[in-house]
C-alpha cells in the first residue's frame, strides 16, 4: 500500500513538473535537472523567467475574464475530473514548490509537503464551504422574492 502511494505522488510530482515546462515552454521557464545541485537550484531560482512564471501560475492564460487561471490549466492537464481535492492540493503544492524563488528547492521532505497540502486542503474546504453559504444565500432571497410576488397577486 506504501508503495502503490509513493508510486502515486512520483507520477503526479512528475505529470506537474511536465506539465508546468509544457505550458510555459523552455522561452519563458529555462529548463533544470530534477538532479541538480543545490547551488545549480537557487541560481535557477532567482532568474527573472522562473519568478515571472511563479507570479503568472495565479493570472489568467488571456486577459479575458472566462479564462483559466495558469494553474488551473496545469491542475487540469495532470489529473482528471474524478481526482480527489488531496490530489489537487498536492499539484498546487508542487507548482509552487518548483516556482517559488524563496523556496530553494525544486523537491519537498514528506513532512513539508504534508503540511503543506493540509494547508491547501484547509483553504479549499472554506471556499467550497463559502460557495455553499453564498449559494443558499442567493436561494433563500429569491424564494423570498417568489413567495413576496406570489401574495401580491
Amino acid at each position: 500500500m506504501l508503495k502503490q502511494v509513493r508510486s502515486l505522488r512520483g507520477t503526479l510530482a512528475s505529470k506537474t513538473r511536465e506539465a508546468i515546462f509544457a505550458l510555459f515552454g523552455e522561452t519563458a521557464l529555462p529548463p533544470i535537472n530534477t538532479n541538480a545541485s543545490s547551488s545549480e537550484i537557487s541560481k535557477w531560482k532567482r532568474k527573472k523567467e522562473v519568478s515571472s512564471c511563479y507570479k503568472r501560475l495565479f493570472e489568467r492564460i488571456d486577459s479575458k475574464e472566462n479564462f483559466p487561471l495558469i494553474l488551473t490549466r496545469i491542475i487540469n492537464k495532470v489529473l482528471n475530473k474524478k481526482s480527489s481535492s488531496v490530489e489537487m492540493a498536492f499539484v498546487v503544492v508542487i507548482c509552487l514548490a518548483i516556482l517559488d524563488p524563496k523556496n530553494g528547492k525544486l523537491k519537498l521532505s514528506t513532512k513539508t509537503m504534508k503540511h503543506k497540502v493540509k494547508y491547501y486542503l484547509v483553504g479549499f474546504n472554506l471556499f467550497v464551504q463559502l460557495l455553499i453559504s453564498f449559494i443558499n444565500l442567493i436561494l433563500f432571497n429569491f424564494f423570498l422574492r417568489i413567495k413576496s410576488i406570489t401574495k401580491s397577486l
